[in-house]
Formats: structure tokens, C-alpha cells, sequence
């Protein structure tokens, strides 16, 4: 009864001032003691939430974490952010089926959100739906094309890997098409022009032009990659 009393006294700001002092230790388990209790009166903010899922979810927690960011969605439904660390517990977890709910969740909110599409993407690209993969990162290449070019600036990482992401699957492609060839081709080159020069994407470029007869293009970008990553 005595914690009761002394836990309802406490003033939440003072309270997450020595949570924050203790995240820049990443203190994670002593995060989790000081907020739990407060935690369990009903009564912590969304800042006090927001960290103690963070710290539940460092220390793999993820059934708690879980918890607090079903509450935060509960709280704040138009929020994207708390599905998509929603779907990061259910995938450490290797509850795939949730997670792809929790991403889609995320992206029927924000549907714009990049790399929520580049997680998704590779999550249904774990449990075999190379399709519905490659479908999701085409979609996000499409998003990229339709933003105005000074928003574009801080996604061309996102999108070079939407690129090579999709470029790798439509190349691996059991009986691909001409067209799958053609757009794979594209999709590499584009990767390249607009990321950070890559060894891997490089080299996967390389061996994709040897396989469709592309000899001097290949060694081209096999020698750019070597440069790179001897």
C-alpha cells in the first residue's frame, strides 16, 4: 500500500528526466524499473509510453513492447509510427502473419512511407511471396517518381534500394520475360546513378549483364566493384 501512494506522488516529468539521463547509458533494464510501476497506475504520457516501449523492444521484451505499442495506436490511430514498431516486435518475434498486418496497418495511414514499403517488401520476400514483393517495391519506385524533386533529395537511399531490391528479384526470375530483363537492367542502373556507389549492386549489376550476353558492360561494372570491394 505504502508503493501505492509513494508511485501516485511521483511527478511524471521529474520521472522521465531520469529515464532520458539513463537512455543516453541505454540502461535499458533500469529504463524499464523506473517506468513500469508508474506504468501500471494508468497514468503515463505518451512520452513516457514512447520510451518505455523503446526500452522493452532494446532489452527483446517484444511480447511488452507489444503491449505498449498496441496502447499507443489505441491512443493515437493516425499516428504510422507506432505499426511499424509494431510490426518490428512481431517480426523479431518471427510472427510474420502480424507483422504484415502491422506494416500494412502502417501504410494505410501513411501510404507514402518509403521504407515502410522497403520493409514490408522484404518481409514478404522472407516467407516466399516473391510477387507480391516485387509489386510493393515497384509501387514504392512509382511513390519516389511522383514526389517534387526537392523532396526527393532526402529519399534517394530509400529509393536506390526500392531499385535494387526490385532489380534482384525480376532478375531471379525462373522464366522472366524480355520485359523483366529490360526493367531489371533499368532498375540496376538506376540504383547506381542515384545511391551511393554500392560494391554489391555493382557486382549484381556485373553478373546480371554476363548472364543476358552483355560482355563488355559486365566486366565494365565488375572492375567498379572490385575497385570498391577488392
Amino acid at each position: 500500500m505504502e508503493q501505492d501512494i509513494d508511485i501516485n506522488q511521483i511527478d511524471e516529468k521529474e520521472l522521465l528526466e531520469k529515464a532520458k539521463d539513463l537512455m543516453s547509458n541505454e540502461s535499458q533494464r533500469e529504463i524499464i524499473s523506473l517506468l513500469e510501476p508508474y506504468h501500471l497506475t494508468g497514468r503515463l504520457s505518451i512520452e513516457g509510453l514512447k520510451i518505455l516501449g523503446r526500452s522493452y523492444s532494446q532489452n527483446k521484451d517484444y511480447d511488452e513492447a507489444i503491449g505498449i505499442y498496441q496502447d499507443l495506436s489505441r491512443k493515437q490511430p493516425h499516428e504510422a509510427i507506432w505499426p511499424y514498431c509494431l510490426a518490428y516486435q512481431y517480426r523479431s518475434k518471427k510472427d510474420f502473419q502480424n507483422a504484415i498486418k502491422a506494416y500494412e496497418k502502417c501504410l494505410e495511414i501513411y501510404p507514402k512511407w518509403l521504407k515502410a514499403l522497403v520493409e514490408l517488401g522484404k518481409l514478404y520476400e522472407e516467407v516466399g511471396f516473391i510477387e507480391k514483393a516485387i509489386e510493393i517495391y515497384l509501387n514504392g519506385i512509382q511513390i519516389y517518381q511522383t514526389i517534387k524533386p526537392d523532396r526527393q533529395k532526402g529519399l534517394t537511399a530509400v529509393y536506390s534500394k526500392l531499385c535494387t531490391l526490385a532489380a534482384k528479384l525480376l532478375s531471379s526470375i525462373e522464366n522472366r520475360t524480355e520485359a523483366d530483363i529490360s526493367e531489371a537492367e533499368y532498375l540496376f542502373r538506376e540504383s547506381i546513378s542515384v545511391g551511393p556507389q554500392n560494391a554489391n549492386t555493382l557486382y549484381r549489376l556485373g553478373n546480371f549483364l554476363l548472364e543476358v550476353g552483355k560482355l563488355d558492360d559486365a566486366i565494365q561494372y565488375q572492375q567498379k566493384a572490385e575497385s570498391l570491394a577488392p
